[in-house]
């Protein structure tokens, strides 16, 4: 997973990728490593979640870049949900998705790769 953020954030950020899995089991969340003041941040890590085959049309997965500031709460960078009723097909391959943003404006991306 890569993200990237340009504008303010080029001088590296405490940042980590919160993924959130909602299916009819429940919410399950799991996290990378928080990095610390990386120009081009990248995570080699593999979030894993259990999920049934059969509740794959009901999940939703949200990765959420958040930054880390010891001063507040960890504000949230960038956010991409995905429906997992339209990955079935995608498994295994990279693609580039675009971050949605909360009010400020900044760019951003992730590389998220699936795997079954």
């Amino acid at each position: 997973m890569h993200g990237r953020m340009s504008g303010d954030q080029d001088a590296g950020c405490h940042c980590y990728i919160l993924g959130t899995l909602v299916s009819k089991s429940g919410i399950t969340e799991a996290q990378t490593e928080l990095k610390k003041k990386v120009l081009h941040t990248f995570w080699e890590e593999v979030l894993r979640f259990p999920l049934m085959e059969e509740e794959m049309p009901e999940g939703t997965l949200t990765l959420t870049l958040r930054n880390c500031d010891k001063f507040s709460r960890h504000s949230i960078v960038g956010e991409l949900k995905l429906s997992l009723a339209n990955m079935e097909g995608s498994f295994g391959m990279a693609q580039w998705e675009r971050l949605k943003t909360p009010e400020k404006v900044w760019a951003h991306s992730v590389l998220v790769v699936q795997k079954l």
